[in-house]
Parts: structure tokens; C-alpha cells; sequence
């Protein structure tokens, strides 16, 4: 296995002093896709904003390796990219374009080489000819797809996602689905969607009051009942079919 990014006995608690993770310990392979469910405060967005370095915990997080430090945190976040649960939250600029081309510029690529690598973002995620177009006036959808290309821009081996399809209606949600799935990248997903887990995720990690209390496959996972409903969760309807589908497609 050709692990990414390993987690050693990760504790952090906000400056405030409220505890929010406690001693993590976790690894997680190139190709895999991965989806992190819990209750609200069980510490998922904590865990992921360790991952590309946006909060540190000193030589608790290896990725590629190696431990993130402020010599390497620009080269971790191009090859680690974080999309936020409000894509408001990531798109800053008049254009679309603007914030595509946002990280290459950072990252110094000619600007032969940014038009391109905002072209391929935005035909990566449907969107393409939006360029010249405001994200103010996007749909929540489409401003979800562009904050994906701002991250898909920079050529990223992992995609970290927070909440992706909250506050999405069904077809927008399964729309987003799709195009995650066809992404060939690493996935790390937080999510409440137990839908999208079965469609997207061949392993969960279940985390509750700042602990790993399961990680296993998708499929023992959703077939524990007891286990979803002592950390907040429940399966909806329709996900043992679903869960069926997804496995006879993963072969």
C-alpha cells in the first residue's frame, strides 16, 4: 500500500481550551476513498483542517512522509487540496476565472500555463465558459463546482471535502456525486450523507466526541445499525439497496 498520510496520537483542543480531537491515530492510502460521519462537535472539520496544514499540530501529521512544516505547507496544499463546506468561504474574486487561476498564480506558473489549468478546472467539473462570470451570482451548486476548481487547478492528489452536498436539492446532490466519483484523486470526505458515502467511499471512519470509534468498510459500517445510531446517525431509506448497488459496482 502506498500510504499518503499517516495521524500519530493527534490531540488538539481550541484556544479556549474545549477539547476537540483525542489521541487520533490513523493512515490512509494513495487511491483510497475515504468518508468521515459523527455527529456535529464530533471533530471531523477539526481533523480535516490537520491534514493540509491550516491548523498544526507539530509532528502529529505526516503526509508524503513527511511532516508538514511552514518550508513545505505551500507544496502540502497544492498536493493536498481542501474545499470548505460554504463555498463563500473560498471564492473571493470578480470572476470565475479570477479564483481559479488564484492558486497557480500563487504556485508562479506562466500565464499560459494558468489559462490552461483553469480551462481543464472548469471542464473537470462541467463548467466550462463560466470564466468571465461572477460566483455571486452562481447557483449554491455551481458555486460547489467552482470552489472544486479552484482546488482541481493546482493538479492536487488528494481532494479533502467538507460537507460537499449540504444544502444541496436531490438532483443537484447526485450531480455532485457524479462528478466527485469520475475525479481520479484520493478522496477524504466529511460528510452526514450517508447517500453519498455508499456512492463514493469504500472505507468509513466514524468519529464521536473527538475519538475514532469505528473504521472499517463502507459495507460492515452501514450494515451496523446500532453502531450509527449510538453516534448520531441513522441509514435513510433506500440505503441497503444502494449500499447493494455500490458494492456489485466496486466488484
Amino acid at each position: 500500500m502506498d500510504e499518503i498520510i499517516r495521524i500519530e496520537n493527534l490531540s488538539y483542543a481550541y484556544p479556549d481550551g474545549q477539547p476537540a480531537l483525542a489521541d487520533i491515530n490513523l493512515s490512509i492510502n494513495r487511491g483510497e476513498s475515504v468518508a468521515f460521519i459523527g455527529p456535529n462537535g464530533a471533530g471531523k472539520s477539526t481533523l480535516l483542517l490537520h491534514l493540509n496544514g491550516i491548523i498544526h499540530s507539530e509532528g502529529k501529521v505526516k503526509v508524503f512522509s513527511e511532516s508538514i512544516t511552514e518550508k513545505n505547507l505551500k507544496e502540502v496544499r497544492r498536493r493536498i487540496g481542501l474545499v470548505f463546506q460554504n463555498p463563500d468561504d473560498q471564492l473571493f474574486s470578480a470572476t470565475v476565472f479570477d479564483d481559479i487561476a488564484f492558486g497557480p498564480l500563487n504556485l508562479g506558473y506562466a500565464e499560459a500555463e494558468v489559462r490552461q489549468a483553469v480551462t481543464s478546472a472548469l471542464e473537470k467539473v462541467g463548467m466550462a465558459g463560466f470564466e468571465r462570470r461572477s460566483c455571486h451570482h452562481l447557483s449554491l451548486g455551481e458555486k460547489k463546482r467552482i470552489a472544486i476548481a479552484t482546488i482541481l487547478s493546482m493538479s492536487p492528489e488528494v481532494l479533502v471535502l467538507d460537507e460537499p452536498t449540504s444544502n444541496l436539492d436531490p438532483r443537484g446532490k447526485w450531480r455532485l456525486i457524479e462528478l466527485l466519483g469520475k475525479l481520479p484523486v484520493t478522496r477524504i470526505i466529511a460528510t452526514h450523507d450517508l447517500g453519498l458515502v455508499v456512492a463514493l467511499c469504500n472505507r468509513v471512519v466514524v468519529l464521536d466526541g473527538g475519538c475514532i470509534v469505528a473504521d472499517d468498510t463502507t459495507e460492515i459500517i452501514m450494515n451496523n445499525p446500532s453502531l450509527l445510531e449510538a453516534h448520531g446517525l441513522s441509514r435513510p431509506a433506500g440505503l441497503k439497496a444502494a449500499l447493494e448497488s455500490a458494492t456489485q459496482a466496486r466488484g
